[in-house]
């Protein structure tokens, strides 16, 4: 019983071990995983126009701070 309990925890640390190394080990170099907001590092609700790169919860925060003016 216990050579077989030693087995199953050494594949259970053996595989979280693994799969530790392989998080966010694929390189991201195109699509929507690629970009992430400025401020808070989201790659949610992203805006990309004029080079923003900000989602939209921040850009709302701080859109007066950059200069965009609301006239409705």
């Amino acid at each position: 019983m216990d050579a077989e309990t030693d087995a199953v925890a050494f594949v259970c640390r053996w595989q979280s071990a693994t799969m530790a190394n392989l998080t966010y080990s694929h390189p991201r170099n195109y699509g929507k995983d690629s970009r992430h907001c400025r401020v808070c590092k989201t790659t949610r609700g992203l805006i990309r126009k004029y080079h923003l790169n900000m989602c939209r919860r921040c850009f709302r925060e701080r859109a007066t701070d950059i200069g965009f003016v609301k006239y409705r």
